[in-house]
């Protein structure tokens, strides 16, 4: 072994220790800032958390509070040239949870889980098949439910319309279940309206 090679070894192994010691000593630092933080920092609740205020056209009640529902969308039944319409077949259904914004008279909904309620939009699809709400076709009964139904079937998007048979822009009939709905978890008791 040359000179060279014994003082490149015995370099890298100072490097190295070098490095690790660097290494080891700011592993501790971060460690040591971390426990700091989580003992000396009041702790966060969910439930402290303030829920922002919605805003909303002129005229549309504001939505104050989120729920997590669950709903199922059912196949539906499109308008097609010439007044035939197509209703897509029994599987082309969709079972989703999804957050939707609440006025606070509502939110009975989220404290009462009855049985499941439907209900049916007619929706247009655009060009790249997002759903815009025209009106509700079917009511639940209910106008809280039938505002959740609103809600979520604005926020579809079909991927597979507009399509040569059926081309955009389009309408067609959404059936939608209402299966369970409640204020998320972390959110606190919704208030009693």
């Amino acid at each position: 072994m040359s000179d060279s090679e014994g003082l490149t070894g015995s370099r890298s192994q100072r490097l190295r220790r070098r490095d690790r010691k660097v290494f080891y000593w700011s592993l501790v630092a971060a460690v040591a800032i971390h426990v700091a933080v989580v003992l000396l920092v009041p702790t966060f609740h969910p439930e402290s958390v303030p829920v922002p205020e919605a805003e909303t056209e002129p005229g549309r009640p504001v939505l104050a509070r989120p729920i997590l529902v669950q709903a199922v969308f059912g196949p539906p039944t499109l308008a097609g040239p010439e007044e035939h319409s197509w209703t897509e077949p029994p599987e082309r259904v969709l079972d989703a949870q999804r957050l939707v914004l609440l006025e606070g008279s509502c939110m009975a909904l989220a404290r009462n889980n009855g049985p499941a309620v439907r209900g049916e939009l007619r929706l247009h699809v655009g060009w790249a098949g997002h759903a815009r709400v025209l009106h509700v076709t079917e009511s639940t009964g209910y106008a809280c439910s039938d505002e959740v139904l609103k809600e979520l079937g604005g926020a579809l998007r079909y991927h597979w319309l507009p399509n040569e048979r059926f081309p955009a822009p389009l309408e067609l009939d959404q059936p939608i279940q209402l299966m369970e709905a409640e204020a998320p978890v972390g959110w606190g008791r919704p208030p009693r309206p």
